[in-house]
């Protein structure tokens, strides 16, 4: 007989067991993240349910008719069964449900088969790098400055612009921190989130992007970028870091408007 799990919404309760699933080289701190973002709007997390007790999870990040599906895991004793499908298409039509029209994801190499099932399509690849044996500290040469309150919106609406999605409230809630550049007349050039996952870095400008970029860079660590911003890929080279990972964004439903090439830096897996 066919063991059917069941898929429920997540609970506190499944945080002790949840957390331990992940695979260790994705250095994802489930604690960190449920603590950051469990009771926003734009949060959706589901755990499924197998002999009274979880075996996996699965979220979605709901930015009005676009989304994001991340973070989703079965316990190694469990895969390969079918759960992680089963997973894939109640996110998918919880999703749905609340009215997403595209349905964005960063898929992992177990993950892709799975997703191209649904229809999902590479739309681009994401590139990992980490610093080399030579690695070398860039020196910082641009002022920058925190962001303040008044400056959220501005920074909202830019992101808006560059990702093509409606994600005021996830930034706002990652938003201390934040450092900014700007030009001669006070307008934003760019911003660096650090709060959001590995750092989300947005800069219109070349220079104000790899400034920033070169944060991360400084206290070594692992960085993702997108093929199409080939220079931040040369400041990462340049720095002694190498690639180690490639991994594509898939898309299921409407495509929709965003610019990759003035993303210096990803945010994370689960949104960007």
């Amino acid at each position: 007989m066919k063991i059917i799990p069941e898929i429920r919404s997540y609970c506190k309760e499944d945080q002790v067991y949840i957390s331990s699933m992940f695979p260790a080289d994705w250095k994802f701190n489930f604690d960190n993240f449920i603590a950051l973002h469990s009771d926003k709007n734009y949060f959706k997390g589901y755990t499924v349910i197998l002999d009274s007790g979880p075996i996996g999870y699965g979220g979605l990040m709901i930015f009005g008719k676009t989304a994001w599906l991340g973070n989703i895991v079965i316990h190694p004793e469990c895969r390969i069964k079918g759960f992680g499908t089963l997973l894939t298409k109640h996110l998918l039509d919880e999703g749905l449900k609340s009215g997403v029209k595209s349905f964005t994801l960063i898929a992992t190499k177990l993950g892709e088969p799975v997703y191209r099932k649904f229809g999902f399509e590479n739309i681009l690849m994401y590139e990992f790098y980490r610093p080399g044996e030579n690695a070398k500290p860039p020196v910082l040469e641009i002022p920058m400055t925190d962001a303040r309150k008044e400056h959220l919106e501005t920074i909202a609406r830019f992101d808006f612009e560059v990702m093509g999605e409606n994600r005021k409230e996830l930034l706002e809630n990652c938003f201390s921190g934040t450092k900014i550049i700007t030009d001669s007349n006070n307008c934003i050039k760019g911003f660096y989130l650090k709060n959001l996952g590995n750092g989300l870095i947005i800069a219109r400008d070349n220079k104000a992007g790899c400034e920033f970029l070169k944060i991360p860079v400084i206290e070594k660590r692992n960085i993702v970028i997108n093929e199409k911003n080939k220079t931040a890929a040369d400041l990462l080279v340049s720095c002694g870091y190498e690639k180690y990972l490639e991994a594509p964004r898939m898309l299921l439903g409407e495509n929709f408007n965003w610019k990759p090439e003035f993303i210096f830096s990803r945010g994370a897996g689960f949104c960007g």
